[in-house]
């Protein structure tokens, strides 16, 4: 089959959300802080890139062999917003940091002060501000869940302002919001206040990966890295290689999966143990947790998701031998219109609620169509990138996922789709 035959998860023409994701609509902003301060403005990066927003964070955009001075300044001099992240780590720190503040002041000042270009300094915690900034008004970000008024900061003074509508548009605008308000009113009238989904079966794709320790044969953008534990000198590099699920897996093999769908919507991964015989243990929801994106699981069309994370210590699931009847886990994968209040994100994996569980999977389990694409080989530098943050948009021309499920759901109610990773 060639790539963008019609099974559905992406397309050749582009969504607005896409372009907005890959930059051609969207809002670049720089983030600037101490190395101190790394975990809030990680949470601050994936909250920024959930909303559709370009961040620019070194750990997730210096790429390997580039001068990360200039690959710094080229940052701050394409970026539309410099958030300078303040805490009394970082105002008692001049190197990297002060050199970002002086060179995104050299911009602002360039630009014009009246340009769309703007420089925010971000208190994480109460802390005077520096000197060089004390001009510019501030945006205190003591709790994690202010950075929702943050980006409405950044999109209202960033933004380009519409021109002011012809007068003859106003009666158009007029009868266009009695349509609204009469569609609103059927809206919250009608049985299910749930997210429309475009008419036809809803697909959702998955890929298991299994890794294997890179070689010098390798292409360097197709290698995950893997820092170093106590007893390494050097970090690890792997190479995904796509798994035929019918195959078992055995005792010391690491995988990883990544998930993607044609609709837009929200992703939970739930993970039980399977035993010989049939049993299943405990659900575990292990997709979404705030070490994945923030916590954010909304899913747009071409856009990977991957479990676990790249910038994980250890980037995979390893299959170990434990009590006698071991036989694999059983991942069952929810993808609904709207979130799901008992299944919201933990800081880490954590067990559901085994009769609300078995209850919903009664209430929304269908017959599904399940193609198997039967690829080989190893993963793009492509898919690599699109899976490590999500801001990478996958197309047809991209190799398709390994395993795609498609069904119509009920209305309301999510598509279920379960797959075994079996060992032997």
């Amino acid at each position: 089959m060639q790539p963008g035959a019609p099974w559905g998860i992406r397309s050749k023409t582009r969504s607005a959300n896409q372009d907005c994701l890959e930059g051609t609509a969207v809002i670049r902003v720089f983030l600037s802080y101490a190395s101190e301060d790394r975990a809030r403005v990680e949470i601050l990066y994936q909250n920024l890139l959930a909303a559709g927003f370009q961040p620019w964070m070194d750990t997730h955009d210096l790429m390997p062999g580039e001068v990360w001075s200039d690959a710094i300044q080229r940052g701050v001099q394409s970026a539309d917003c410099f958030l300078a992240c303040l805490s009394p780590r970082s105002i008692v720190k001049d190197g990297v940091l002060g050199n970002e503040i002086r060179t995104a002041l050299g911009q602002w000042e360039r630009k014009g002060r009246g340009s769309k270009y703007r420089l925010i300094p971000v208190r994480l915690e109460l802390v005077q501000i520096p000197q060089n900034l004390a001009l510019l008004q501030w945006f205190d970000l003591f709790r994690d869940e202010q950075w929702t008024e943050l980006a409405k900061v950044i999109r209202q003074v960033c933004e380009p302002k519409p021109a002011p509508p012809a007068k003859w548009l106003r009666v158009v605008e007029l009868s266009s919001l009695v349509a609204a308000l009469a569609l609103g009113i059927w809206w919250y009238t009608s049985p299910s206040k749930s997210m429309r989904w475009p008419s036809g079966p809803v697909r959702l794709g998955v890929t298991v990966w299994k890794l294997r320790e890179a070689t010098a044969a390798d292409k360097p953008g197709a290698k995950i890295l893997v820092q170093p534990h106590a007893n390494q000198s050097a970090p690890l590099e792997f190479i995904p290689e796509r798994a035929d699920l019918a195959k078992p897996f055995v005792i010391g093999d690491r995988v990883r999966a990544t998930f993607e769908s044609a609709q837009e919507g929200y992703l939970y991964v739930i993970d039980q143990e399977r035993r010989t015989g049939g049993a299943l243990g405990h659900p575990k929801l292990i997709f979404p947790t705030m070490r994945i994106r923030g916590g954010h699981n909304e899913v747009h069309s071409g856009q990977l998701v991957e479990t676990p994370p790249q910038e994980e210590e250890d980037p995979y699931w390893e299959f170990k031998k434990g009590e006698t009847g071991y036989a694999g886990e059983l991942l069952t994968v929810i993808f609904s219109r709207q979130p799901i209040p008992e299944l919201g994100a933990a800081k880490e994996a954590r067990y559901v609620d085994e009769n609300w569980f078995h209850a919903r999977l009664k209430e929304w389990t269908l017959p599904l169509g399940r193609t198997e694409a039967g690829s080989k080989g190893t993963a793009t530098a492509a898919e690599v990138a699109a899976g490590k943050n999500g801001a990478r948009i996958l197309t047809a021309d991209d190799p398709r996922p390994e395993t795609t499920f498609s069904g119509t759901p009920k209305r309301g109610a999510p598509l279920v789709a379960s797959f075994a990773l079996n060992v032997s």
